[in-house]
């Protein structure tokens, strides 16, 4: 499992990731839908972030890691 996201991306994830747990947190609830909904996505996000892996960009052989030679790089 090689890194195939760039520091830029890992902040957004993780700055969304925190952003959407931050609001399933709070006292106001729409459902328990919605708030499980906005745990699961901001918690995934963080993990991608954090790891600098992501599945998804892996399967569709994306990378935006300027270092990762092994596959298609955008900016």
């Amino acid at each position: 499992m090689h890194k195939n996201l760039g520091k830029s991306d890992r902040i957004v994830r993780g700055v969304l990731g925190l952003v959407m747990i931050v609001l399933a947190a709070l006292p106001f609830e729409v459902s328990f839908a919605v708030d499980v909904l906005l745990y699961l996505l901001g918690g995934a996000l963080l993990l991608t972030g954090a790891l600098g892996y992501c599945p998804i960009y892996a399967i569709l052989d994306i990378s935006t890691n300027p270092e990762d030679e092994s596959a298609q790089y955008f900016e």
